[in-house]
């Protein structure tokens, strides 16, 4: 196994995006710290998430309640309120693009 070590830079305090009334913090990874996919499957495996170019994971000082998730897709089955919820969503349209509009920012 490749060496793991990264440095992480820790973020300031903001408000929680996902509970109302408490304070979130993030480590993110060393923006210079090359990813391969060994490596990011690792930081995957720790919790970590991606937006864009960051690779970060919440890191609150009084608060461990996030919890990624991550579902292995070929092990997926679909509930009766999954089938309810694209029922309900039929609207909605996936699109595959090469390209990125001022829209899509």
């Amino acid at each position: 196994m490749k060496d793991l070590r990264v440095r992480l830079l820790l973020g300031n305090e903001h408000s929680c995006g996902y509970l109302p009334d408490r304070r979130a913090r993030s480590a993110f990874i060393d923006p210079g710290y090359p990813l391969d996919p060994a490596r990011y499957g690792a930081l995957l495996d720790q919790g970590f998430r991606r937006s864009g170019g960051y690779v970060y994971r919440p890191m609150c000082l009084l608060c461990s309640a996030c919890r990624p998730a991550r579902i292995v897709t070929g092990e997926f089955l679909q509930r009766r309120s999954h089938r309810r919820c694209a029922a309900q969503n039929t609207d909605v349209r996936v699109e595959i693009t090469d390209h990125l509009s001022h829209e899509h920012f």
